[in-house]
């Protein structure tokens, strides 16, 4: 039995996405397709622009036969420990025998030599690195700068990193080593004319941030994702059940940062070398939020990792429960499929007879045992009764008690 595995964000299901999916079938001919999917806040600490049911049942639309759900712990993490809690996730299955995934680079073996470098840092390497994180430029750059110094034809493999979907690739072959997943992996290569940054759609394909940004600013995106993409989201449009930014969350941020005892602040996932005191004081001073993330940002600190700080303060995420996640086996949260995935359901199961696959958190939350698994259930419950907070017209809670999945 051929299972294809594929980790995705689908913030929304576009038709980047779905070339990504066809051209992997085409590869593989898999039987089965599972996607682990973010929940309801993305890796770069952002909330995704619809819930991650609607998400994940335009995923299965489009011929994914289920989605399980990355525990949202793991899915505000750094690229690294994303990838770590995906790839978890799915050799948790053990039926998963393919991985593929998107890159600019589309070359395989050159992200697996990155991916080695990497995972075992030679002593060169790791001198080189620390000299250059020592000037208090940020992890990424430092990491350019090494790699480029490293290889006799550096700039060839330090441009690979420059590219976000580059190094979330060389991040899954890190964790399938690390973790022991044998699965054959392969990789798209994703045309970069089509992900430009100035809001255009090129010959049907765009990024997922000009999509979003398209829908906020009421322009036409419908070339860029399939029917039942465009449908759902003029669907939450007009319900008001669509999320654009952080921004939403702007008043609850502040207020947390400006409320939060210091020695909780600095609990706070992602917070180092006494950042609490710089969040503290920018939440005192700033007016808004956009002024607050301006007077935190440092050169080591980039926006994007301040965001995802900002946001695992909003989800009560802590540095214990990054740790309590690494040395719990997840569990499998169901959160949409088709009929072969209720196959898949059962396959699952008798493969792997202590693997914890949640259909009811409700009832899993009664019936479990697992304390370490509950706690880390409860964040995915917590951040989606958040998460709607962001609503316009009605904010639900309890969505995960109530949300049919076997529709």
């Amino acid at each position: 039995m051929k299972v294809l595995g594929i980790v995705g964000e689908y913030n929304p299901f576009h038709n980047g996405h779905l070339l990504h999916l066809v051209k992997s079938k085409e590869i593989v001919h898999p039987d089965f397709v599972i996607a682990v999917m973010s929940g309801n806040f993305m890796q770069r600490g952002t909330p995704a622009i619809i819930d991650k049911w609607q998400r994940a049942e335009l995923a299965v639309s489009q011929g994914i036969d289920m989605v399980v759900e990355l525990p949202t712990v793991y899915a505000i993490s750094s690229a690294e420990d994303f990838a770590d809690g995906s790839i978890k996730v799915l050799k948790e299955m053990n039926i998963i025998n393919f991985l593929s995934f998107g890159s600019e680079c589309g070359d395989i073996n050159k992200l697996e030599t990155l991916a080695d470098l990497l995972l075992n840092e030679p002593h060169d390497f790791k001198q080189l690195f620390t000299t250059e994180l020592s000037t208090g430029i940020s992890y990424p750059k430092a990491l350019y700068n090494t790699t480029k110094k490293y290889f006799p034809n550096g700039e060839e493999f330090a441009s690979i990193l420059e590219s976000p979907n580059n190094t979330l690739g060389i991040e899954y072959i890190k964790a399938m080593k690390k973790n022991n997943l044998k699965a054959t992996v392969l990789t798209i290569g994703r045309n970069s004319e089509y992900y430009t940054e100035n809001k255009e759609i090129i010959n049907g394909i765009a990024s997922g941030s000009t999509i979003r940004e398209l829908v906020k600013e009421n322009q036409k995106f419908h070339t860029a994702v399939p029917f039942e993409t465009f449908e759902t989201i003029m669907e939450c449009k007009k319900q008001g059940n669509i999320i654009y930014v952080i921004n939403n969350f702007s008043n609850i941020i502040l207020y947390k940062a400006r409320t939060m005892p210091m020695q909780n602040l600095a609990k706070i996932q992602g917070v180092t070398e006494g950042l609490e005191n710089r969040i503290k004081k920018a939440a005192i001073e700033s007016t808004n939020f956009d002024e607050f993330i301006q007077n935190i940002k440092t050169k080591r600190y980039t926006e994007s990792k301040i965001t995802r700080i900002l946001t695992a303060m909003l989800l009560d995420i802590t540095k214990d429960d990054v740790i309590l996640a690494k040395k719990t086996k997840p569990y499998i949260r169901v959160l949409a499929c088709n009929q072969n995935g209720k196959m898949l359901i059962s396959e699952i199961a008798k493969q792997n007879k202590h693997a914890d696959i949640i259909i009811s958190p409700a009832n899993y939350l009664k019936n479990s045992k697992d304390r370490n698994k509950k706690l880390l259930l409860e964040k995915d419950i917590l951040a989606t009764d958040i998460y709607t907070l962001g609503y316009k017209k009605s904010s639900p809670g309890g969505l995960d008690f109530t949300t049919n999945i076997m529709r």
